[in-house]
């Protein structure tokens, strides 16, 4: 922020300078030139930007590989991941997104659920701690798998134990569509789809 508003005063001085004078240098023409383009850089770069969604069968080996455990604080870059995950789930659009899915095997989900009355989050390193004996079905579809739908039976109640972006310990009991799309995204960071899940 301080470096795009010392730029804009920059170039302000330097027309009023050139009104003045009629003649503007060429160095430093080429000095605005090069902090104007550095400004654009570091403001595009921050950013959060659409990512490819991988899917089958070109993209399987990433989708079928194992995932790593993140650690905290988190990287830059994983937080610069999260940012991006959250806008391609939402622009795809999408109720979901793993990391796996944009071609990073990282232990890291988005849950979209914002149309439901549930923000956005991060859930990373997530484990299910308990599961319903009582299983129900419905129908499901991935972004890894572009229009193809089926009929998934899962739990219809689940806890799950993961981190939060900002790394604390969380425990979430979720039930109805919360609870399928945890299990889905979590099937993802175990190299499971619901390809291999759909009811016969």
């Amino acid at each position: 922020m301080r470096i795009l508003m010392w730029t804009r005063r920059h170039c302000c001085e330097c027309q009023i300078s050139k009104f003045k004078c009629q003649i503007l240098d060429i160095g430093s023409f080429r000095h605005l030139f090069e902090i104007c383009y550095l400004t654009f850089v570091i403001y595009n770069e921050s950013m959060p930007k659409l990512l490819r969604l991988h899917t089958l069968p070109s993209d399987e080996k990433i989708l079928r590989a194992k995932n790593s455990e993140l650690t905290f604080p988190l990287s830059t870059k994983v937080r610069e991941l999260i940012e991006d995950m959250k806008l391609t789930v939402k622009k795809a659009p999408g109720i979901g997104l793993a990391a796996p899915q944009v071609g990073s095997n990282l232990m890291l989900a988005i849950i979209h659920l914002e149309e439901f009355g549930i923000k956005s989050f991060a859930l990373i390193n997530p484990k299910i701690v308990s599961k319903s004996i009582r299983k129900t079905p419905m129908e499901e579809g991935c972004l890894s798998i572009p229009g193809v739908f089926g009929m998934v039976k899962r739990p219809a109640k689940v806890e799950v134990a993961g981190f939060t972006e900002q790394g604390k310990a969380v425990r979430i009991k979720a039930d109805k569509l919360l609870a399928k799309v945890l299990q889905h995204e979590i099937d993802h960071l175990n190299a499971i789809l619901i390809a291999d899940k759909f009811v016969k």
